[in-house]
């Protein structure tokens, strides 16, 4: 008699145990030079600031669109409904980016070195 293969249980994610909603705490980054929904990465907004506002640790963030953007670290983001306002992290290394829609933009997409 041939041996029965082993059986597991599903486990459970652990998503969820987070106060997630995907419908609106998403953080979105898109590239600034292609028209919308043309999306670099999407990730779950799921860490809070000291306000209780949902987000994803910017360093995280960021690290993941340099990576996407050939290793590119001198990139920063800019929300989509206002392009003249850039978010950076605190000089703690502590910030997280907001849920949100944002670009990623490098130095030579805007014209400067």
């Amino acid at each position: 008699m041939a041996a029965q293969p082993r059986y597991y249980p599903v486990p459970r994610h652990p998503g969820l145990h987070f106060d997630y909603n995907p419908a609106y705490q998403v953080v979105a980054v898109h590239h600034p030079a292609y028209t919308a929904p043309n999306t670099l990465i999407e990730l779950p907004a799921i860490d809070k600031d000291g306000a209780g506002r949902h987000g994803i640790d910017y360093d995280l963030i960021h690290t993941a669109c340099s990576i996407i953007s050939c290793n590119r670290f001198d990139g920063w983001f800019e929300p989509v409904d206002d392009r003249t306002h850039r978010v950076t992290a605190d000089k703690e290394g502590t910030s997280i980016l907001l849920a949100g829609a944002y670009y990623f933009v490098l130095p030579d997409s805007v014209g400067t070195a």
